[in-house]
């Protein structure tokens, strides 16, 4: 079966939980209370449960929206819908951007969560609303034969970190996903140093941090809603996921020698190039990752994707946060962090050119990444509808055709995900 509706109450619900007591002791924070006497140090611990707990929804919560989007959606629907889904999700991004650069009285920490907790049971009604009225898309005769999510030779718990060593294909996905988020952090943390010093520590200076985080959230926000609705789109028409998939990691190599050795420190360039990266992030890169999504088993979409997505993204921002730890301040993040950007940024274009390629062949080949011969139903009952390409073929050297694409054995054997396994089933992806 697909992914079920029900993980959108079983993460909106705990979280609803946690906020809301957050919010309850909130109400007694030192700002809150308008009372200076009050100590605001034993709140400290209370802002990093804060930010984890902010971190993690955000987390898992969009891991299970496109687990549940890559189960139920065709290779046409996804192509079709990822961009305006991003760019919808855009207009929420704005209100609450718009919400923090307002007068602090007028929304506080309090109210502002208090909102998040109705925005998020918002969500879960709409998306089983969604699941009632609408039937999935995807193949239903892939569906059949997935993987159960409950395996008797391995442990469900670690089996999604399995099928990621196991499949090529996979590594090549946590790479897309992950890789970014070093250089990422690095210029973030620039970019927040030098803007605190210019609006929080100036006192000239007419706007608060706060308010420059909520501008800088705006312009974010609002390049990505334009750049989902109209440029994905047609970037996916005209060149293909292969070559979108490129102009992420060639934007973010560029915006990484531009602001750690050619014009280093400077707040207007790292806003800049900040801006249209976190855009071209949330409107280009991440739909066009889940796309890739799409030719795998029902285990890979919500196991692997899991750690993928929610541990190995924060291992990769832990491991820029790090490195911005030991530098200290802007001069030692560009003394350190110059060679671990640019490596990162230039791993991550290697991995997208590959991704790219393996995911054109995997469509072309009918192949889907992690479902084995032996989930296969009895021949006899999909003897019409697919096709089995044994290792025994391979071996004797014949040159089979794919009628329909017209690619030999020996090019449907390279489009394997280099798992070894001795058996290459053949499934429609439409």
């Amino acid at each position: 079966e697909r992914v079920s509706t029900s993980i959108f109450a079983y993460v909106g619900g705990s979280y609803i939980c946690v906020f809301s007591l957050l919010a309850y002791l909130l109400q007694f924070h030192p700002s809150e209370m308008n009372d200076a006497s009050l100590s605001a140090r034993p709140w400290h611990v209370l802002g990093y449960i804060l930010y984890a707990t902010i971190e993690s929804f955000g987390s898992l919560s969009v891991a299970a929206f496109w687990s549940y989007s890559n189960s139920t959606l065709s290779l046409d629907d996804a192509e079709r819908f990822y961009g305006l889904i991003i760019a919808i999700a855009q207009l929420g991004a704005i209100g609450g951007s718009s919400m923090v650069t307002t007068d602090a009285h007028y929304w506080s920490t309090t109210t502002l969560m208090i909102v998040a907790n109705l925005v998020i049971v918002l969500q879960i009604l709409v998306m089983v609303t969604y699941s009632k009225r609408f039937a999935p898309t995807a193949n239903m005769a892939q569906q059949e034969q997935q993987e159960s999510l409950s395996s008797e030779d391995e442990p469900v718990f670690w089996s999604g970190i399995y099928l990621i060593l196991r499949h090529r294909y996979v590594m090549l996905i946590l790479g897309v996903s992950c890789l970014y988020e070093v250089s990422l952090t690095c210029l973030d943390y620039q970019m927040k140093l030098l803007g605190w010093f210019k609006f929080e520590e100036t006192s000239s200076s007419s706007i608060s941090f706060t308010q420059f985080m909520g501008h800088y959230g705006q312009v974010v926000n609002g390049a990505s809603l334009v750049f989902s609705y109209f440029l994905f789109p047609y970037l996916i028409r005209k060149y293909g996921l292969r070559m979108t998939l490129r102009l992420f990691p060639t934007l973010l190599v560029l915006a990484t020698v531009l602001a750690f050795a050619a014009i280093p420190g400077n707040l207007a360039v790292l806003f800049v190039c900040m801006a249209i990266l976190k855009a071209m992030t949330y409107s280009i890169h991440d739909p066009s990752k889940e796309l890739l999504y799409l030719p795998t088993s029902l285990a890979i979409k919500f196991r692997s994707k899991f750690w993928i997505d929610v541990v190995g993204a924060r291992v990769a921002k832990a491991v820029g946060s790090t490195i911005n730890s030991f530098a200290g301040n802007v001069e030692g993040s560009i003394r350190v962090g110059t060679v671990p950007s640019l490596l990162t940024a230039a791993a991550l274009w290697l991995v997208c050119y590959r991704a790219g390629i393996m995911f054109d062949r995997l469509v072309a080949s009918d192949k889907i990444v992690g479902v084995n011969t032996t989930d296969a139903p009895p021949l006899n009952t999909v003897a019409k509808k697919y096709k089995t390409l044994s290792a025994d073929e391979h071996d004797n050297g014949d040159d089979i055709e794919d009628v329909q694409h017209g690619l030999t054995a020996e090019e449907l054997n390279e489009s394997a995900d280099g798992s070894g396994e001795e058996n290459i089933e053949l499934r429609p992806l439409m």
